[in-house]
């Protein structure tokens, strides 16, 4: 391909849930942007995925969750079995620890498939560049007056793209954020598998999550029928108008700011989450400490507490034109 150069207000790689929602909350605040996708067509590898509060009020303001809502029922409780024991401890979902009714948008399971096609129908046609690759990114050494695109994206196929906002919701081997100089990822220790299971005739089990938890290994599954956990959109537009590129930085300062301790919060509870249930020590004396930190500590009191972090309201996203 020849050496073609464009210019995009906002770039955004990586074409999975989380740069077509980005997109998507862009649009609807009234600014294009670019998704640049490398594979040829809509990535639908992955199963299924939980959705909690939080995640489905962020739909609802994407305009997308009325979609999903006939096929994907909100779960009301689950069991706990501890596999050594065999007992089993009944959880409700509906209800928080003090007793208050949870917000009726609730917990569920859903394709991924589904919800990317929801989010990608919601964009234009040419929202989307597939087969675009992401080689590097650089800073543009000369800008002329007024000119503020200063970011250059270059791409595998010889494309360059001259953008105001560049945007990474690439994964976890992000090409943008080894631009940005972030550290690399860390490996957790632990490791999932997941499957989906297709029942033709049905399967006859209860629209609950089912949990198995053993030391060093916790196994669980859903019966179908990862953030938005702020939208960015409201720091690009104000006063219904594109904001000037002095002000953008200031603005995400903000947007980061808002959501920093929030964001710690769940990073620590989700670990906390899968080291006190699949990575306890099997060794003597230490599996009994493992299974009462899981059962009494975790279950009991820091897990009911935590669902006030997944019935986060992200907000509305306000229009172009309000």
């Amino acid at each position: 391909m020849e050496n073609v150069v464009m210019k995009e207000e906002v770039v955004i790689v990586g074409g999975g849930i989380a740069g077509l929602a980005t997109a998507l909350a862009l649009k609807r605040v009234g600014v294009k942007s670019l998704v640049l996708e490398r594979s040829n067509e809509l990535r639908v590898t992955g199963a299924a995925l939980t959705l909690f509060s939080n995640a489905w009020i962020a739909l609802e303001s994407l305009g997308v969750a009325h979609k999903l809502t006939s096929a994907y029922k909100p779960y009301e409780g689950g069991q706990v079995t501890d596999v050594a024991s065999g007992v089993t401890k009944e959880n409700t979902l509906t209800k928080n620890y003090k007793g208050e009714e949870w917000q009726a948008t609730g917990l569920r399971a859903i394709h991924r498939r589904a919800l990317l096609e929801a989010l990608l129908e919601e964009l234009p046609t040419d929202a989307v560049r597939f087969s675009s690759k992401l080689r590097s990114v650089e800073k543009a050494k000369t800008r002329q007056d007024n000119d503020s695109f200063g970011v250059i994206v270059h791409l595998e196929d010889g494309a360059s793209i001259h953008t105001k906002v560049l945007i990474g919701c690439d994964g976890v081997h992000s090409v943008v954020s080894k631009w940005l100089g972030l550290k690399d990822v860390v490996h957790s220790g632990r490791c999932a598998v997941r499957g989906l299971g297709i029942f033709p005739e049905g399967h006859g089990l209860q629209h609950q999550i089912q949990q198995f938890v053993d030391t060093g290994r916790s196994f669980k599954f859903f019966n179908l029928i990862e953030v938005l956990g702020r939208h960015i959109g409201n720091s690009y537009i104000r006063n219904g108008r594109t904001i000037s590129q002095e002000d953008i930085e200031v603005e995400i300062e903000m947007y980061v700011k808002e959501r920093r301790w929030r964001t710690a919060g769940l990073i620590t509870a989700s670990y906390l989450s899968g080291w006190v249930q699949q990575s306890g020590s099997s060794s003597i004396g230490v599996g009994w400490l493992m299974k009462f930190l899981r059962d009494t500590v975790f279950y009991k009191i820091v897990s009911p507490r935590v669902s006030g972090l997944l019935k986060y309201d992200c907000g509305k996203l306000p229009t172009a034109s309000s």
